[in-house]
């Protein structure tokens, strides 16, 4: 009868040592599972402030270089007593044409790493829209000759090749202040976009998809980031968007 208790008493503090050790290993899963799931969401958000910051770096350089150019040309213009001398004007504008393809290419691979890290396509859509917001600018600063201004005008319009580019119709392409106010707009939407968005190749959650329909719903603009069926794409004319 003592040596059947004392058996049972070891049996049932195994069974109580087992039980607690399991219930220790579960304790260490769950924190490290926490941890993990902390330590992504916060690379996560690391990842999605440099792109903010890469896309608004990358976009305002060109922006404000184009601004500075133009500044100086209109201040010529009308204040020739207080402006800026031909001299600087002239270098005003090699620093334009230095900076738009330095920019070009450091957007063409923001736009392959929003591309990579969101599935929601809308996302470099939206930085594409900036992209040809600033080469329409580009063009139109520095005097592109009638027919090429047309061409460009066409390349970066909504529908063209199937695709969104600026959002903006040719003809509104041709008025400036459409233009900078809609990249503008493309700039903020597709920042807010990039912090609404999970990042991985994992399936866009519905929540996600609300929030950047709420999104783009009180942006300006009206713009949807997708092309309209009802719009006629031209196929006879060669060229992308520059």
């Amino acid at each position: 009868m003592i040596a059947g208790f004392w058996y049972q008493a070891g049996l049932n503090a195994a069974g109580s040592l087992t039980t607690t050790v399991l219930g220790f290993l579960l304790l260490v899963v769950a924190a490290n599972l926490v941890t993990r799931r902390f330590q992504d969401r916060r690379a996560a958000n690391e990842l999605k402030d440099k792109l903010i910051r890469d896309m608004t770096e990358t976009a305002s350089t060109l922006y404000h270089q184009i601004g500075m150019y133009l500044r100086a040309k209109s201040d010529t213009a009308y204040h020739a007593e207080t402006s800026a001398d031909d001299q600087e004007i002239r270098e005003l504008r090699k620093a334009v044409l230095a900076q738009y393809p330095r920019s070009k290419a450091d957007a063409e691979v923001l736009e392959a790493r929003l591309t990579g890290y969101f599935r929601e396509p809308r996302v470099p859509i939206a930085w594409h829209a900036v992209r040809d917001c600033l080469t329409v600018r580009y063009h139109n600063t520095l005097g592109a000759a009638p027919k090429r201004w047309e061409q460009v005008c066409k390349e970066n319009s909504i529908g063209w090749k199937g695709q969104y580019h600026s959002g903006l119709s040719a003809s509104e392409l041709t008025d400036q202040s459409n233009v900078s106010l809609a990249y503008k707009q493309h700039l903020e939407n597709v920042a807010r976009m990039v912090l609404a968005c999970p990042v991985g190749p994992r399936r866009m959650p519905r929540k996600s998809e609300k929030a950047i329909d709420s999104i783009l719903e009180q942006a300006q603009g009206g713009f949807k980031y997708r092309v309209p069926g009802e719009i006629t794409i031209s196929t006879t004319d060669s060229g992308s968007s520059p």
